[in-house]
């Protein structure tokens, strides 16, 4: 029997018995894949494969349960960047990838974007009563702040955030979030000017392609919005509490921090490359924090082979991540946070071990 409030309980149950690759009837096929290689085999070498996405009553009740009036969660309607597919799913990610290297995606202006964020969440916890700190908001408004910067073109106060705790406390009102996010963004905005925000140069680039409209802006907005905030703030939330909890890691990657960085300026990606330490960190910390129990369903596009199973065209698939970064042998010990299990003998250099 299936948790519907725990799904990935229940498949890690189902796993430990079924290992590698089985099916699910719910009561369609459902592959689930709790393999690293296997999952690299059929993602990664038949990639083309699996570039559907579901369709189906059932899901599209559970994503449209919000007052929907722009339609942005409207799956019947193929709208945004992770629902979407075909061409109207290869338009919106072209066109998200280009215009966020426009903005500096990967360049220091992004680097400096989400630099000033931060600087502007440590001045605020010096504000703060330094017997008892809550960080949970804090983290929240920080990370939020890059994201809505990106898309809308501002940011909040930590003292006049009020509409972005509503959106995280009641889930239901992202759509008008979104809708008065863009709106705000688009008002008074002319297509001949330069675009100062996602939004805007997605508007910018409406009227040459048939696929780029107000509905899809609307949902691409939504979609790295949701994926990009509650993915990161969570993860650092748990970077807080592990830390927390092994002083010595810690002390160990604070002595980095400052052999390499020192305490007169902030980091850059630039020093990452001498930070072999804080790396692994970063990867043991999103591997164990796991924070994805379910991730997005995919669509066999046409029949395809799988080590010797034929799965055929149609059918639902899912890489059970969660499973694998909790269970595959690839990860000793996996229930313990140990970053040097990303790093060589030598402490030096990352070894090419399963980042999913």
């Amino acid at each position: 029997q299936m948790d519907a409030r725990a799904m990935h309980k229940s498949f890690q149950r189902i796993g430990q018995t079924q290992p590698g690759i089985y099916t699910l009837f719910v009561p369609f096929p459902f592959v689930q894949i709790t393999d690293y290689d296997i999952l690299r085999e059929a993602f990664i070498q038949h990639g083309d494969d699996f570039t559907g996405r579901p369709q189906n009553e059932v899901i599209q009740e559970a994503f449209t349960f919000a007052h929907n009036t722009e339609n942005i969660f409207d799956m019947s309607l193929n709208p945004g960047v992770i629902s979407s597919v075909g061409d109207v799913w290869r338009e919106q990610r072209r066109a998200a990838i280009s215009i966020l290297r426009d903005f500096g995606m990967g360049k220091n202006v992004m680097e400096e974007l989400v630099r000033s964020s931060v600087e502007d969440y440590l001045q605020h916890l010096e504000t703060m009563e330094k017997s008892n700190v809550d960080m949970r908001w804090p983290i929240q408004v920080m990370v939020s702040n890059i994201i809505n910067e990106v898309l809308f073109g501002f940011r909040f106060k930590y003292d006049d955030c009020q509409p972005l705790m509503d959106y995280v406390l009641r889930f239901n009102s992202v759509n008008q979030y979104i809708v008065n996010n863009v709106d705000r963004a688009l008002k008074g905005y002319k297509v001949e000017d330069e675009p100062a925000c996602f939004a805007q140069a997605y508007k910018q680039r409406m009227a040459d392609n048939k696929n780029l409209n107000e509905l899809n802006l609307m949902s691409t907005c939504a979609d790295f919005f949701l994926a990009g905030q509650e993915t990161t703030t969570t993860t650092l939330r748990w970077a807080m509490v592990l830390m927390a909890k092994q002083q010595e890691i810690q002390d160990k990657l604070r002595r980095e921090i400052r052999s390499v960085v020192g305490m007169d300026r902030m980091p850059s990606m630039a020093d990452q490359i001498n930070m072999p330490y804080a790396r692994a960190c970063a990867l043991e910390l999103q591997r164990y924090a796991n924070v994805i129990a379910t991730n997005v369903q995919r669509v066999t596009q046409r029949d395809v082979v799988i080590r010797g199973q034929m799965v055929p065209a149609g059918t639902w698939v899912n890489g059970d991540v969660h499973y694998i970064m909790a269970n595959d042998p690839i990860f000793v010990s996996p229930e313990e946070f140990v970053p040097e299990r990303y790093l060589r003998e030598d402490g030096t250099n990352l070894r090419k071990v399963a980042a999913l």
